[in-house]
C-alpha cells in the first residue's frame, strides 16, 4: 500500500471521528471522562483540541472582518449625512461659507 498525503489525512480523520464518538459515549455512560487513557487517546484529544482552536480562530477572524466592514459602512454613511447637512446650510460650524470642493 502506498502512503500518500491524502491517505494519511483520511486515516487521521477516521481516527479522530472514532475518538470523538468514543468520548461522547464515555461521557454519556459515566457522566465523567475516564481517568486511564492511552497515549493514542491523549494524542487524538490534543489534535482534536488543536483543530477546534484553529476553527475558533478562523471564526473570530471572519467576524472581525465583518465587523470592520460594517464599521466602515457606518462611518461612510455618517460622513455622507454630515456632508449633506453641511451642504444644505452652506456654512460650517464656525459660520464661514463652505467651499463645495473642500467637502470631497
Amino acid at each position: 500500500m502506498k502512503v500518500t498525503e491524502r491517505s494519511c489525512r483520511d486515516r487521521v480523520s477516521e481516527l479522530l471521528k472514532s475518538h470523538r464518538q468514543n468520548e461522547l459515549e464515555s461521557l454519556r455512560a459515566s457522566g465523567i471522562s475516564e481517568e486511564e487513557t492511552t497515549e493514542l487517546e491523549n494524542l487524538l484529544t490534543s489534535i482534536s483540541k488543536l483543530q477546534e482552536a484553529k476553527l475558533d480562530k478562523k471564526v473570530k477572524a471572519l467576524y472581525s472582518r465583518k465587523d470592520q466592514a460594517e464599521a466602515q459602512a457606518l462611518r461612510a454613511t455618517a460622513l455622507i449625512e454630515v456632508r449633506e447637512s453641511d451642504s444644505s446650510g452652506d456654512e460650517d460650524s464656525f459660520g464661514k461659507q463652505m467651499d463645495p470642493k473642500a467637502v470631497d
